[in-house]
């Protein structure tokens, strides 16, 4: 009686649950505690050590450095995207705590790099915003005061939350690409277009992921005289006919 009391008030604690299909050691180590402590072999007393070990150890948990590069050749795949700098973005992967469970995403330190190959008067910059979690991500309930628009966007679109959790890579990426567009007139306004970057690894066809992505472009015009101009929305259409 006294393990079976262990099991469902320590094993069954919001700490020490493990999530099925996670190949992390993390996890792994808290489904063979719980059988063992379902059949009876661990004593109170180790199970507090281990819980305590695992409670702690999620939260300096850093990205292997595999998954990171994995995750950059995929961002350099990307359809929209050309001339990254990959070492830049493994170093801004790789401390990324990853070992919560409790949460659908980490955020990324703000950053953003020019992307080479530009032209004229148009230059881009790439940033990464957040490390989705690809088998947890559609399990979260939306929260307003936490998610972003675009968040929740992605976490309503049960089409891109299918992909992922199929996908056998743990983490998927979210950026954005930001497009500085100089018109070639007298008056050299200029255009801004602002475009999310989804990364789920191995996918085979993008279109899911590019239509969501083009679904939520977003165009912006500076406007206004000097030093009072600010940028103001646009329709695409609008963007297309100057």
């Amino acid at each position: 009686m006294g393990s079976k009391l262990i099991y469902f008030s320590m094993a069954g604690s919001a700490k020490f649950r493990y999530y099925k299909g996670c190949r992390c050691k993390i996890c792994f180590i808290k489904k063979v505690v719980k059988n063992k402590l379902k059949i009876g072999l661990f004593s109170y007393s180790k199970v507090v050590k281990l819980e305590r070990f695992l409670y702690i150890n999620q939260f300096f948990k850093k990205m292997d450095k595999n998954l990171a590069e994995k995750l950059v050749d995929e961002l350099e795949r990307h359809p929209r995207i050309s001339g990254i700098s990959k070492d830049k973005c493994i170093d801004l992967l790789v401390p990324t705590k990853i070992s919560r469970l409790d949460k659908s995403y980490e955020n990324i330190p703000e950053n953003d790099q020019l992307l080479k190959g530009v032209y004229f008067d148009s230059y881009s910059y790439l940033s990464l915003d957040k490390v989705l979690r690809n088998g947890y991500f559609g399990i979260y309930k939306l929260s307003f005061l936490k998610d972003n628009a675009l968040v929740r966007d992605l976490k309503n679109n049960k089409d891109l939350i299918n992909i992922m959790s199929q996908c056998e890579h743990p983490f998927s990426l979210l950026g954005k690409l930001e497009t500085y567009d100089l018109e070639d007139t007298v008056d050299r306004d200029l255009f801004i277009i602002k475009r999310p970057i989804l990364v789920v690894p191995e996918i085979k066809d993008m279109k899911k992921v590019l239509e969501w992505e083009d679904k939520n472009i977003r165009h912006y015009k500076e406007v206004g005289f000097s030093p009072f101009r600010h940028l103001k929305r646009i329709s695409r259409a609008e963007y297309l006919s100057y």
